[in-house]
């Protein structure tokens, strides 16, 4: 005899079943975030398929969620949502959102990062400011001709480590072959710029990374990370030994786009993995100097293939994708990184306060004092110059503008024209301390005679 009734499980199951059936990445975001419990609210409408023939989206009362395959579900709300809808929504050079809503990695705002660019809200001004890949151009970090292939990038796999924070950064081996033939190549520099820091002391596998990151402008460092074990010494042209971070800043070597770095290992990530792991962050690329953040990028001079290099179409400038292969091409241009320093990653505060004579004695008139806000790594980011007049004071105040809302910063004081000329040659150093955005900080130093050389 047959039934149309059901038992309580055998319901709750077939329910259960269909309800998953139905439901859509869009639907499963939504339900993470708290469903209409939460800021987002009821949907306004259904789901709806995008113009793209691509992707679909779905707006709520407080809010919208986009998805694609290959970046996933997103909440994008707020005024970061009125600022990308403004630009054309998806249809815009911003793409997709890769991340939901981010706080910025110095407190100080919200960020969400697109396929071509991200979108920043700064809590000092309420505002929302955009930046561009293409604010920042370089070449690809192998040598011309050479085809590679990318294992990572635009935030996707999802399941993979450059997601969040990091959905601007870039995992290559070298194409057509598999994944250990990578191990051993030389990998170069994208652009002209200055070498920050280098580790190579780590064996293949294990917890420790080598890594050599350069600078490429205001908030823009380049880490090329998983190098083999001291292949810096070996492939990067003159250099003896020892590690740059360990010189003064303008005594640190400066590598061309294209000059050899080091070469592709596995350290830092699972043995046998071995790959070149390229991001542009807001600090240098190293647990030390956090917290940082990607920032976008963009590639110029390059062919790419999506068909495993049985044809390939050059790019002037773009952003490739996950599984295409890319070949840098050797083409007449600029070797320095393109940089739109308006389009800044960064906020900023100032460092006011005392320089103080330890001696009592007063400052020496004429020569004025130079006031240098360093980083963590030994770049100065920010100085001043302060005269001494006639007054022969033994306490001075003073402020430098514009510097990056950084932590472990400090302070260095010297005698600006100092000749030896009779006087003794004065300096000194804060502790460490850090700076707010839009915030000034007070840090007070004192100043005492130079040891002798």
């Amino acid at each position: 005899m047959r039934s149309d009734a059901c038992g309580k499980a055998l319901c709750g199951l077939t329910l259960l079943l269909s309800a998953n059936a139905s439901a859509s990445p869009i639907d499963d975001k939504y339900a993470e975030f708290g469903g209409a419990s939460t800021f987002l609210g009821a949907a306004t409408g259904p789901e709806l398929t995008a113009p793209d023939k691509v992707g679909r989206f779905r707006h709520y009362k407080g809010g919208s969620i986009f998805w694609r395959p290959d970046t996933g579900a997103h909440v994008v709300y707020g005024l970061i949502r009125n600022r990308w809808a403004a630009l054309g929504w998806e249809r815009s050079y911003l793409g997709y959102p890769m991340t939901d809503e981010l706080a910025t990695f110095d407190g100080a705002g919200r960020v969400t990062k697109f396929q071509g660019g991200q979108l920043i809200w700064r809590s000092a001004t309420n505002q929302v400011s955009e930046v561009k890949s293409t604010d920042l151009i370089v070449d690809w970090p192998f040598p011309a001709g050479e085809p590679w292939r990318i294992i990572q990038a635009n935030s996707w796999p999802k399941a993979g480590s450059h997601v969040g924070p990091w959905a601007y950064c870039w995992d290559i081996i070298l194409a057509g072959k598999p994944q250990s033939a990578s191990a051993g190549m030389p990998f170069v520099s994208v652009a002209d710029g200055r070498i920050v820091f280098v580790e190579q002391s780590f064996d293949s596998g294990g917890k420790g990374g080598n890594a050599v990151i350069q600078h490429l402008g205001s908030g823009r460092y380049a880490s090329y990370l998983h190098a083999k074990k001291d292949s810096f010494s070996r492939r990067f042209k003159g250099w003896s030994g020892g590690r740059p971070q360990d010189l003064p800043w303008d005594r640190r070597p400066i590598a061309k786009s294209g000059m050899p770095l080091a070469e592709v290992s596995d350290t830092g990530a699972a043995v046998g993995a071995h790959h070149l792991h390229f991001c542009v962050t807001t600090k240098p690329d190293n647990a030390r100097y956090s917290p940082f953040e990607s920032v976008p990028v963009a590639f110029r001079s390059y062919s790419y293939s999506t068909d495993n290099g049985k044809s390939w179409t050059y790019a002037p400038v773009g952003i490739p994708k996950k599984d295409q292969w890319i070949r840098r091409e050797q083409k007449a241009g600029p070797t320095a990184p393109q940089v739109n320093l308006g389009a800044s990653v960064l906020n900023f505060g100032s460092v006011a306060g005392q320089l103080t004579s330890a001696s009592g004695k007063p400052f020496p008139s004429g020569s004025p004092l130079s006031v240098v806000v360093q980083s963590d790594w030994g770049e100065p980011l920010a100085s001043a110059r302060i005269p001494v007049s006639g007054s022969n004071a033994a306490t001075l105040q003073y402020e430098v503008k514009g510097v990056p809302a950084y932590n472990n910063l400090k302070v260095i004081v010297t005698n600006a024209d100092w000749r030896g000329t009779g006087s003794e040659r004065l300096t000194g150093a804060s502790a460490a301390f850090t700076v707010r955005p839009n915030s000034s900080t007070t840090v007070d130093v004192k100043l005492a005679p130079a040891p002798a050389r």
